[in-house]
């Protein structure tokens, strides 16, 4: 099932606009502990470059680089990076003394396309220098990435799930993304249903993000799915203010 829609959520309010998450990512390591504000960041054409803040909250000094890379996804979710000069920032690294915060200003030379931009800025923790580090102690490094997106001149967003097929006691499926913005789905559902609509078993799954025009593939087995009682499957996720779903009929084998 199609289920198209403007792209009427906050993000497609931001499509002329920067969205800065309020909340902080927050990195603990053996050595210290470190937030990073905005975690998000979306481009305009009227909105080109924001103010990124990294505060160190530990009692020890922490440096750090940053670097960017364009950002794609394969069909399992895992991330493809790829050299970019589309986004730049400054500084690259910076030394941060305990308690102090710095903001680092990050722009894009990328213009809005038909379709969204991904991107992703990693601030990754370094080694501490020779002058603070302390014989014995091993320190976890941390590494954070913050997506960045340039938005398209006309938001819309919409998804299907295709492919929903059965073998044996595993249930097969994707989540296509057809519009030319970003989906976040918190998660994608998977019911085993009795004739009469009885929840005979249910797994959740993390959908994590799924960029413009691409694809989720998912593969998962399913209580209740060999039951004798087992009619029919269900698959459900929500995208923005709609419900994506699709059922596949387990004695015809036909998904609808």
């Amino acid at each position: 099932m199609v289920s198209p829609m403007r792209h009427g959520t906050a993000l497609g309010a931001a499509a002329a606009a920067v969205l800065l998450q309020s909340a902080l990512l927050a990195a603990g390591t053996s050595g210290g502990r470190f937030s990073v504000n905005p975690t998000l960041v979306v481009f305009s054409r009227q909105t080109t470059s924001v103010l990124v803040s990294l505060a160190n909250e530990s009692p020890d000094e922490m440096r750090f680089q940053l670097s960017a890379f364009a950002w794609d996804q394969a069909p399992d979710g895992e991330m493809r990076l790829a050299p970019t000069e589309d986004i730049v920032f400054f500084p690259q690294m910076l030394v941060l003394a305990p308690g102090e915060s710095r903001n680092v200003r990050v722009g894009t030379l990328a213009g809005p396309d038909a379709s969204e931009r991904s991107y992703r800025l990693f601030v990754e923790q370094l080694p501490p220098s020779e002058a603070v580090r302390k014989p014995g102690v091993v320190q976890v490094l941390t590494r954070v990435g913050i997506p960045i997106f340039v938005a398209p001149p006309a938001a819309v967003q919409s998804a299907e799930l295709r492919g929903l097929s059965r073998e044996r006691g595993s249930l097969s499926f994707t989540l296509a993304n057809t519009g030319n913005v970003h989906l976040a789905p918190e998660e994608v559902t998977v019911r085993a249903l009795a004739r009469d609509g009885t929840v005979l078993g249910e797994r959740t799954l993390s959908a994590w993000y799924v960029l413009a025009g691409g694809t989720r593939s998912f593969a998962t087995d399913l209580p209740g799915l060999t039951s004798p009682q087992a009619a029919e499957v269900l698959v459900e996720t929500r995208v923005g203010e709609r419900v994506v779903s699709r059922r596949l009929d387990l004695a015809t084998r036909v998904s609808r």
